[in-house]
Parts: structure tokens; sequence; C-alpha cells
């Protein structure tokens, strides 16, 4: 994971303006790594780069949106317990493929990894992007991080889309 300062690796998140009060908990009850259930427990999304969360957003909305409509958050976290999902060794392990990892569709081999993933206690999972090909999303389990994990969230200005000043 990319290391930022002390022990932090920095993420960025892409919420809709009306969703920026709350940015990290996933607001669909299905994603690649919750379904249903573990919305009561919180999932949060985040790509290592902003271009990744920008091509994540226009991929679920179908297409172009209006970066005014939006904002950016650097998310900063240091979690201990990481499964790298990146790794053939780690999909081996788990027994799940590339293919799996990034298929938008067929969500069930990932939400069931998910499930088994949360009851480990597992707190971050590094996977690759759906959207964007080579580019790489972590998702925090957020019921197992704890204070030693260092949570930070804050809005910030996007490097991809410049945002006009009113």
């Amino acid at each position: 994971m990319p290391k930022a300062q002390a022990g932090h690796s920095t993420f960025f998140r892409v919420v809709y303006e009306l969703a920026a009060t709350d940015p990290l908990p996933a607001r669909q009850d299905q994603g690649r790594f919750h379904a249903g259930e573990d919305l009561k427990s919180k999932t949060y999304y985040l790509s290592e780069e902003e271009q990744t969360c920008w091509t994540e957003i226009e991929h679920h909305r179908g297409g172009p949106v209006n970066p005014a409509l939006y904002k950016v958050f650097q998310v900063q976290v240091s979690p201990s317990n990481v499964v790298d999902l990146t790794k053939t060794n780690s999909q081996q392990r788990y027994g799940i493929t590339r293919k799996e990892l990034e298929d938008e569709l067929n969500r069930e081999p990932c939400q069931k990894l998910g499930k088994r993933l949360r009851a480990a206690g597992v707190q971050a999972v590094r996977t690759f992007s759906a959207a964007r090909r080579g580019a790489i999303n972590v998702v925090l389990l957020a019921e197992n991080l704890d204070s030693s994990c260092r949570l930070t969230c804050k809005e910030t200005t996007s490097t991809v889309f410049p945002r006009r000043t009113p």
C-alpha cells in the first residue's frame, strides 16, 4: 500500500456532493465485497489514485459526470491486517482469481470472500479496480478497524478535474 507519513497510507474517495457529510460508507446495498446485511457494518471503497475514483464513478453512472457535483476526499489510514489480492499467492490462498476480482457482473465470489475476511478480522483488502484496468482499490471493512488504524478523511481539491471557486 502506498505510504504517506507516519505509517499512514493515503487513498482517495469521490462522492456525490449530497453525500459529503458522511463520505466513506458504501451507499449501494451490494458492492463487490459487501451485500445486504454487510451494510450495517459499513464498507469503505477507496482507490490508490484519484483518477481511479473518477473512472469508478463514471462506470457506475454509465458515462461522464459533472465533476462540480462531486467532492474529493483524501483518506489516510494505517490498517495492520491487510489482505493483498493483487498478489497471486493471496489469490490462491483465498481461492479467487483475478478475473473474478475484476468481474463487475458476478459479484458473488468477492462477496463470499468479503464475508470470510470480515469474520477473520481483516481490516483492509487491496484489490483490482473493475472499472479501470491495472488500477488498485482498497476496501476497508469498517467493523474491523480499531483506534490503532488512525483513520482520517478530509475534503481536498481535485487534481484531475479543476474545480471552480464560487
